[in-house]
């Protein structure tokens, strides 16, 4: 007999009324993640939806208790099937209710925010202030959260992260970094005595359940300038985005292939005068002008585009940093009207890409490659499209590729989109103003399960350049010489930590 329901009865007697959501339709919705399974679905029990560290701490105690495995949830824009349940006794615990920021802490240049709270929230409650985060935050950031981007990871320098609150497997509360270290001292330093802040950073939620998160901020700069490059190719797109990257000028350094160039094109002029509109409500009647004369009047350049922004407390600083980014760019064809990055500055939350133009499924893959193998990563990239070039038509798949770098390495970003019907997940963060303007396609099994083959062989070639990714989830492979001392040691705190495997069970796969 299921232990299941006896707990969800105890933590529905203790949680606040609604905590616990039985509704099969919002159960099979937390189940999903970005890409839909029609093969192996499985649904959760229940969703259960705390709204404080101590009923986090209930939760997993209980849980440990009756030998009932949690799944943790955050805003759902997983890819890697994290968060998806391994059996119909599983349990989806949902952080979006635990979703405010704490404390900013302007003197010390710190923010205190629950693991629920999204970047756009954060960004909304910090910009006013005349702050801003020292880690660039995710695209995605309108849904996607702090906690969850945490445990995920992000591309580049992480030690803006200070310290985290974290449920073990036991239920016990654990805060790390300096407030961790003098109960009620500020949270101001990450590395008081071993990190194990870091321990918790990437874990993918293996470690335990993030419940707070302290991050450094900084004064918003003063000036930001921009530039939008046009390349000839890949290796020469990539090869200047990774000289850009690892000169550390940019605060943004995005890449996009010729079709996400083009998709800039297919923008209606509404869709252009909304954005503007939202601009200069976000942004300001200035910025919102200085951005809508390449929006309205200009089409993206149809080619290899390198968009990047830089900051300065000062014009010449900024003016400075601008110049040598053009001459690391100087394989370059030409510039062309920085229209991309200054939306992206302005504004730079967007769910767009995770459906088509159309509405057509979306999934991607990336890899994180070294600066010696990014030669070798465009070339074998280049021949996988060449490869399936056929196919693609065939099967009406649409591939494209994005690329970013913000340190010495360059984050590649292949993606598949086809007619197909959108997961749950997806028709949320789109919203049905949007959805209402897309086509409706019929779920479309056998293509999904093509393109998931072809995920997994795209995963294969990033591990022919020595590639390392985010999001390891249950998709990427993480450690697989079982008997390398690593893994030993990553295994054995997950035993010290999580012995009964209660919180993600899977992950990783520790």
């Amino acid at each position: 007999m299921s232990a299941t329901g006896p707990f969800l009865d105890e933590v529905g007697e203790a949680l606040a009324a609604g905590a616990v959501i039985r509704d099969e339709e919002a159960r099979r919705a937390f189940s999903e993640d970005v890409f839909l399974r029609y093969d192996d679905a499985v649904t959760a029990a229940a969703v259960v939806r705390p709204r404080t560290e101590s009923d986090v701490c209930t939760l997993v105690e209980r849980a440990n208790h009756h030998g009932v495995r949690i799944r943790v949830r955050g805003g759902g824009l997983s890819y890697s099937g994290g968060y998806r349940p391994m059996t119909s006794d599983d349990v989806v615990l949902d952080i979006s209710a635990m979703s405010g920021v704490v404390h900013v802490d302007s003197e010390n240049l710190t923010v205190t925010v629950q693991a629920g709270c999204t970047w756009q929230t954060l960004l909304d409650t910090l910009r006013p202030r005349g702050l801003d985060t020292t880690i660039p935050p995710p695209v995605s950031g309108s849904h996607s959260t702090i906690g969850g981007a945490v445990s995920q990871g992000l591309p580049g320098d992480l030690s803006g992260i200070l310290g985290v609150s974290v449920v073990l497997g036991n239920g016990d509360l654990v805060t790390t970094g300096s407030a961790g270290a003098k109960a009620g001292g500020p949270a101001f330093n990450r590395n008081v005595g071993p990190d194990f802040t870091g321990l918790f950073v990437g874990d993918c939620g293996a470690y335990g359940i993030k419940t707070r998160v302290t991050l450094r901020v900084r004064r918003l700069a003063n000036t930001v300038l921009y530039v939008s490059m046009l390349f000839a190719d890949l290796a020469s797109l990539a090869a200047a985005a990774g000289d850009i990257g690892a000169s550390g000028l940019t605060r943004r350094c995005l890449g996009l292939d010729p079709r996400k160039s083009r998709s800039a094109k297919e923008l209606s002029f509404s869709e252009k005068l909304g954005e503007l509109q939202a601009l200069r409500r976000e942004a300001g009647i200035v910025e919102a002008a200085k951005i809508g004369l390449g929006a309205l009047l200009h089409s993206a350049d149809e080619g290899w585009v390198l968009h990047c922004s830089v900051e300065g407390d000062t014009a010449g600083i900024a003016k400075a940093k601008l110049a040598a980014v053009r001459r690391l760019g100087r394989n370059r064809i030409r510039e062309v009207v920085p229209t991309v990055p200054r939306f992206l500055y302005a504004r730079p939350f967007s769910v767009r890409g995770v459906a088509g133009r159309r509405g057509e499924a979306w999934v991607p893959v990336h890899g994180i490659v070294p600066l010696s193998n990014i030669e070798p990563a465009c070339a074998a990239l280049s021949a996988f499209e060449r490869e399936h070039a056929a196919e693609f038509e065939q099967q009406r798949i649409r591939f494209g590729l994005l690329l970013s770098s913000n340190g010495p390495y360059v984050l590649f970003e292949p993606m598949f989109e086809w007619p197909d019907a959108l997961a749950p997940v997806v028709q949320e963060a789109i919203g049905q103003d949007r959805l209402s303007k897309l086509e409706t396609y019929a779920p479309d099994p056998s293509t999904r399960r093509r393109v998931a083959e072809l995920r997994a062989a795209l995963r294969d070639v990033f591990a022919a350049v020595d590639a390392t990714h985010l999001q390891y989830g249950r998709f990427y492979p993480y450690l697989a010489d079982e008997e390398s001392s690593l893994r030993k040691l990553a295994r054995g705190l997950r035993d010290l930590l999580d012995d009964n495997r209660t919180i993600n069970a899977g992950i990783l796969d520790l």
